[in-house]
């Protein structure tokens, strides 16, 4: 067993947590990681300016789901496209208007939300 799976384990064997607590779990992680995507060092780590003020190049959000990646750096870059194969997490992102990306492209079992800077 390597050690991040012990750690894990060990984790799991502490959160004790009921379902209906779930959500907020959820909504708490996605505040951290929108945080730290937006942090100067993350931002230094990719390359990208923290004012955003040289944005520059295309961000491929690979299996993008609520566009969680996309929203946090969309004006870093000319464009960005989010691209996820589960047609429930695009029909979620739609029906939840959680971002004001819009889905423009719709492929197959491939969808694309794609996203340029005004």
């Amino acid at each position: 067993m390597t050690m991040e799976s012990q750690a894990a384990e060990t984790l799991a064997d502490k959160i004790v947590m009921p379902p209906s607590d779930w959500p907020q779990l959820i909504l708490n992680l996605h505040a951290q990681i929108r945080s730290y995507l937006g942090s100067t060092g993350c931002l230094e780590w990719l390359g990208l300016s923290a004012t955003g003020s040289l944005a520059r190049g295309r961000l491929l959000d690979y299996a993008a789901g609520h566009s969680l990646v996309t929203e946090a750096l969309v004006h870093h870059f000319t464009a960005a496209v989010g691209i996820d194969v589960s047609e429930a997490m695009v029909d979620q992102y739609r029906a939840e208007e959680l971002s004001p990306i819009p889905v423009v492209n719709k492929k197959a079992q491939l969808f694309c939300v794609i996203a340029t800077k005004k």
